[in-house]
C-alpha cells in the first residue's frame, strides 16, 4: 500500500489504492471494495472518490479500519477528510499547519549512498539522537564518557564535522541542532556500507547480552515457519513497529538515554527449488 503521508488529498489516495488493486487483481471494483466497507450501494462510495461529497464519519471510520492504519494514520486521514469539509479558513489554517507536521515528521529524507558512506558507523547515529538529552554537554570528552568511552574524542570530532557536511546538524553557539527529524538509506537496495552499519549494530546487541543488566535491555528471538509470499507484508509491519515504538518512548526534550533497536527477521533454511 502507498505510504499515507504522500498525500494530502485523501481522493487522490483512495483512487491511486483503487488504481492499483485492479492493476494486480484484475478482478477487484469499487463494488468489491464498497462490500467490505459494509456499504449498502457503492453510488456514496463513487461520489467520495469523484468529489461530489465527503464521507460522513461512520464510512471514514470504516475506511480507516479497512486500511489498517495506525492511530496516528488514522488521525492524519481524518484530518484530510475535515480539511476537505471545513470552511473557516482559521480552522482550516490549523488543520493544515498538524497535517504539515504529521508529513516532515513521517516522510524521511532519503540519504545519497555517498554521504551515508561518511557515516556509516553506530555511534554516528548515537551522535545525532544524543542532542535530545537533557544533559547533553557540547563537548568531545563528555560525549567519549557517555558512549562508555567506546568512541574517542577525535572520532567524535571527526563523526560530528561530516554530520555538518552532510547537513543533518547545525552548530550553533556551541549547540548541536538537528536539520531533519527524519532520515534514512535506501532501501532492499545491496549496499556494502549499509551492510556494514548492520554487523555493527547486531555486534551492539551482542555485547550488550553480557554488559547491560536485564533492567536495562530487552532480548529476545522467534523462529516461525512462514510463506515467502508473507515476507512483504511482515517488513511492512515491523516499518510499522518500529515507528509506532520511537513515537511511544522518542523524547525531544528530557532524554536520559539513547537505546538502540535492532530487529532481526531472517530465513535459517535454505530457500527450497
Amino acid at each position: 500500500m502507498k505510504n499515507l503521508y504522500n498525500y494530502k488529498d485523501y481522493r487522490l489516495f483512495l483512487n491511486d489504492y483503487i488504481d492499483d488493486q485492479k492493476k494486480h487483481i484484475p478482478s477487484f471494483s469499487i463494488a468489491q471494495l464498497a462490500k467490505k466497507l459494509n456499504l449498502s450501494h457503492t453510488s456514496s462510495l463513487n461520489k467520495v472518490l469523484r468529489g461530489q461529497r465527503n464521507p460522513g464519519d461512520e464510512l471514514t471510520k470504516s475506511l480507516c479500519a479497512y486500511f489498517n492504519f495506525s492511530p496516528e494514520e488514522e488521525g492524519y486521514f481524518i484530518d484530510l477528510v475535515s480539511l476537505e469539509k471545513e470552511s473557516n479558513p482559521i480552522q482550516k489554517a490549523k488543520l493544515l499547519n498538524r497535517i504539515n507536521k504529521l508529513v516532515n515528521r513521517n516522510i524521511p529524507n532519503i540519504l545519497p549512498d555517498n554521504h551515508f558512506r561518511l557515516i556509516s558507523n553506530w555511534y554516528s547515529y548515537a551522535l545525532i539522537e544524543m542532542c535530545r538529552l537533557k544533559d547533553f554537554t557540547f563537548d568531545f570528552n563528555w560525549i567519549s564518557s557517555r558512549l562508555k568511552n567506546k568512541v574517542s574524542s577525535l572520532q567524535i570530532e571527526e563523526t560530528i564535522n561530516r554530520l555538518v557536511y552532510i547537513n543533518l546538524i547545525n552548530i550553533n553557539d556551541d549547540k548541536i541542532e538537528l536539520n531533519q527529524n527524519r532520515h534514512q538509506t535506501t532501501t532492499d537496495i545491496p549496499n556494502e556500507y549499509i551492510k556494514e552499519y548492520h554487523e555493527e549494530s547486531i555486534k551492539k546487541g551482542i555485547d550488550a547480552i553480557r554488559e547491560e543488566t536485564i533492567e536495562r535491555r530487552y532480548i529476545s528471538s522467534s523462529t516461525i515457519a512462514v510463506k515467502k509470499d508473507s515476507i512483504h507484508e511482515a517488513k511492512k509491519l515491523i516499518d510499522q513497529f518500529q515507528d509506532n515504538l520511537s513515537l511511544l518512548v522518542e523524547s525531544n526534550d528530557s532524554a536520559d538515554d539513547i537505546y538502540m533497536l535492532n530487529i532481526q527477521y531472517f530465513p535459517v533454511t535454505k530457500e527450497s527449488e
